[in-house]
């Protein structure tokens, strides 16, 4: 996989403190050799979040974390991709978990093709309620 254009995760992020634990877990199981950057925006969570990102990702390369007053969820989605800095970018929501070899399966797919966007299936899991 030499050679493959980087990858921007982007992480809007509020009021996600239960959930992120898990999700930085994920994130940081990405499987593949590519430039990876990291980019956590919070909107004005009030209840840890943003200490957490801190905390967790404090060893990680190439990260950026940002904290906004609060602009909802497309604000601080907009947010992170003017600070992406990748030619691809990967959403994930503050309580996505996702699969090791997620996004390495989707840039072998965008790879060689003339496609632009490449997207996985969504599994639902737990109790919604």
């Amino acid at each position: 996989m030499a050679n493959l254009p980087g990858v921007s995760f982007l992480v809007p992020v509020y009021n996600k403190a239960l959930h992120l634990p898990a999700v930085l877990r994920q994130i940081a199981r990405q499987t593949g050799d590519y430039p990876r950057q990291y980019v956590f925006v919070d909107d004005e969570s009030n209840d840890g979040s943003l200490a957490i990102v801190r905390e967790l990702t404090a060893d990680w390369d190439n990260t950026v974390i940002h904290g906004q007053s609060n602009k909802g969820s497309a604000g601080a989605t907009n947010a992170c991709i003017a600070l992406a800095d990748q030619p691809y970018i990967k959403f994930v929501d503050a309580d996505d978990l996702i699969a090791d070899a997620a996004t390495e399966t989707l840039l072998r797919a965008l790879h060689g093709s003339d496609a632009c966007l490449a997207y996985g299936r969504v599994t639902h899991y737990g109790d919604e309620s």
